[in-house]
């Protein structure tokens, strides 16, 4: 498996690699650029005023832009979640965890959470505000609609698909994975044979396929 923010379904790595299932997790577009703004002031040292920082084109639509490229419309990313093997929501994202286990096959899955912001006070207030919550929607335009269709589209065929069970599933997984760590995470066999390869193998054919050098 290989993952990262630089891998792009677009991309035409099936020319490298035949076989491969992609998976994706999508957030509400709001709360993420929020969030994205929170995190650049906390932690990435940025003190621009939000009114500036939005302005950014780096900022605009983001997730539809991940999925479909550059110039890419929410109907675009919209066809192209149709390659995806499967679709999460970071919003109900031990539930979309069960969900993909059984997707795509994965035998095992438990998490850590890496970085958590110290405060939400400047994501609260973005999202509150009537004047930059109407600046967050007007930069993601298309990733709303992206959002709305993989809500009420994608994610409730998924759970259809799983059958019955699901929320016993998630129950029990959380209750496992209430017990995992940040260095439990690091240190699992698993862990470290896909560090391994992606460093040695995967990371030099992203590379090449997408042409980005700084790639994973």
């Amino acid at each position: 498996s290989a993952f990262g923010h630089r891998l792009r379904v677009y991309a035409g790595l099936e020319s490298v690699v035949g076989d491969i299932q992609w998976v994706t997790f999508l957030r509400d577009p709001l709360e993420r650029t929020a969030s994205h703004y929170q995190y650049d002031v906390q932690r990435g040292g940025v003190d621009l005023p939000f009114e500036e920082w939005i302005t950014h084109d780096a900022v605009r639509d983001r997730q539809t832009r991940i999925v479909a490229g550059p110039d890419g419309t929410a109907d675009e990313a919209i066809a192209l979640l149709g390659h995806f093997s499967f679709v999460g929501r970071s919003d109900r994202f031990d539930e979309s965890l069960i969900l993909m286990q059984q997707a795509v096959g994965v035998p095992d899955i438990r998490y850590a959470s890496k970085w958590v912001a110290p405060s939400d006070e400047i994501k609260k207030h973005l999202l509150s505000d009537p004047a930059t919550r109407s600046l967050l929607k007007a930069v993601n335009r298309h990733d709303l609609a992206l959002w709305e269709y993989a809500v009420e589209e994608v994610f409730p065929k998924q759970r259809a698909e799983y059958g019955p069970g699901l929320d016993e599933a998630v129950a029990a997984f959380r209750e496992r994975n209430a017990r995992m760590t940040r260095f439990r995470q690091y240190a699992r066999p698993a862990y470290v044979a896909y560090v391994a390869k992606w460093r040695l193998g995967y990371r030099r054919w992203v590379r090449k396929v997408t042409g980005d050098p700084t790639a994973g």
